[in-house]
């Protein structure tokens, strides 16, 4: 897969034809998809020796995830499922720790139609045959309106490679899955304001879902991996760590339906800087900035 390092976004306007409206339409409803997500999920009481034991585990997993390449770019089919709108287009995404995403749909003919970037600080989203640019703060009201709630932009690369930000030190609960055998492990996240539910699978340390929690312990969001792809095939059996899910499939506590990514041909030989997750928006767009 090619390296794609920067977008051109061509002066001269692609003609609008149905299937890019349609994919326009669906695209503005993206983030307003997600479905009131479920109770949490029972949990076992396990022993301290076991506790001790998969913390150990856990940790072991961060420490590992840490000396995996860091950049990854992959193509992408994007699933929405909502009782208002369904349908689903393609693009590819390129994440760079700890916040820095970019993502591009693709029409038929591979140009692009739409792009999102963000640093987890500020956002751009653009929007080619409307001529149109957006950028803005990922803490104004209107970005926050259409993200799933309990999206965290700051730490946006680790919610979709399935690993976890280097700053999870401090486990507060640990309990056994009844039904997968893995465990249950919580920390704190985003400062104390929320609180993640992570199950860990001990043996082969990776993590099959994210539950993003508020101060009263209800689900904002609900992120489950699978279809590992190993990043380090050549590697003995024991030692292979470095993974990076197949399929994500996220909901939210605040939004209907259901978002799911297929993802393939991750290359984690990529290198990425800032300035590529920076859109040069062309003069004869119109730039809205969003407060």
């Amino acid at each position: 897969m090619a390296l794609r390092l920067s977008v051109s976004i061509p002066r001269l306007m692609l003609k609008i034809s149905k299937s890019s409206l349609k994919f326009l339409n669906l695209l503005s409803v993206l983030l307003l998809f997600l479905s009131g997500c479920a109770k949490l999920p029972c949990s076992v009481a396990v022993s301290v020796e076991e506790r001790l034991a998969a913390e150990s585990s856990f940790k072991e997993m961060l420490a590992a995830h840490r000396e995996c390449d860091c950049c990854c770019d992959a193509d992408v089919i994007v699933t929405l499922e909502s009782p208002l709108r369904s349908g689903t287009f393609s693009g590819y995404l390129e994440v760079m720790p700890p916040s820095y995403l970019k993502f591009v749909g693709l029409n038929p003919l591979g140009q692009p139609l739409v792009v999102l970037n963000t640093d987890g600080r500020n956002f751009q989203y653009v929007v080619v045959p409307e001529a149109m640019g957006y950028e803005g703060s990922v803490r104004a009201k209107a970005f926050e309106n259409y993200s799933p709630e309990g999206f965290m932009p700051e730490v946006s690369y680790y919610f979709l490679t399935g690993r976890l930000w280097p700053e999870v030190t401090v486990i507060s609960d640990v309990g056994k899955d009844p039904d997968t055998m893995g465990y249950w492990i919580t920390f704190v996240s985003d400062n104390g304001s929320k609180q993640s539910l992570v199950l860990f699978e001990p043996h082969e340390k990776y993590l099959l879902r994210h539950l993003v929690l508020d101060r009263n312990r209800s689900i904002l969001m609900d992120i489950q991996y699978g279809d590992y792809q190993f990043m380090d095939p050549k590697a003995k059996d024991g030692e292979r760590t470095c993974r990076l899910p197949g399929t994500i499939m996220v909901t939210s506590a605040s939004h209907n339906g259901a978002l799911k990514l297929s993802l393939r041909d991750w290359a984690t030989d990529a290198f990425f800087c800032e300035k590529d997750f920076r859109i040069e928006i062309p003069d004869n767009f119109k730039l809205v900035i969003v407060k």
